[in-house]
């Protein structure tokens, strides 16, 4: 899609041409048998066949501060699956209280990162929710089978419940702003002053400045 969006067409139409993006092929867990680079083989057919190379990208072998550079907060969630393969081999419950602590630490570090993102408006509120809920869902899917992991768990369901309560907050505050507004636009037409309107509508007059004609 973002190689037709970037298209080019000669004059006299024979020709398109289209730039495909710098691709990557996401592998979330990896093993020593990971490619670095893997081939993809493009048959067309006419029986035409053109090969590139794509280079492999381990997710899980990349910091969480990384992934924020890179703009991939929309992949945080993934992140979860880091101690998946030691929770499963862990012989004692001892081990899965100890990964249950490092993986607090992480999902901590990703809440943040996912507010950071939300606030450079690298992600939006909704993109936000979703990267929260996807997180938790997965933890879940991962780890309800160890009681040692349940206090992660219960963080994040937290986190998305205090989230929802402020999203709400702020719609409503937005509604109550707008609903101000609005009533100072008219008493405004009606040939009220800034300072009357002001007491009013209880806005500050600096911001009423904007609704008076020029």
């Amino acid at each position: 899609m973002e190689g037709l969006r970037t298209k080019t067409v000669s004059e006299d139409g024979s020709k398109i041409s289209i730039k495909f993006p710098n691709a990557r092929i996401i592998y979330w867990e990896t093993t020593k048998k990971t490619p670095d680079e893997v081939t993809l083989s493009l048959e067309f057919s006419e029986g035409e066949q053109y090969n590139y190379k794509v280079k492999s990208f381990k997710f899980l072998e990349h910091d969480i501060k990384e992934l924020e550079e890179r703009k991939l907060a929309i992949l945080l969630p993934f992140y979860v699956l880091k101690l998946r393969k030691q929770a499963v081999s862990a012989k004692t419950s001892k081990r899965r209280a100890e990964l249950a602590i490092e993986m607090k630490t992480i999902v901590d570090e990703l809440v943040i990162t996912a507010d950071r993102a939300e606030a450079s408006g690298l992600v939006s509120e909704a993109d936000k929710r979703i990267v929260l809920e996807h997180m938790e869902r997965l933890y879940r899917e991962l780890f309800a089978q160890y009681t040692e992991f349940k206090e992660g768990d219960v963080m994040l369901q937290d986190r998305i419940l205090t989230y929802s309560e402020e999203a709400a907050e702020k719609a409503e505050l937005k509604g109550k702003a707008e609903k101000a507004f609005d009533v100072a636009r008219k008493l405004l037409a009606r040939g009220m002053t800034l300072l009357e309107v002001a007491e009013i509508a209880e806005l500050p007059i600096d911001q009423l400045q904007t609704l008076v004609p020029r």
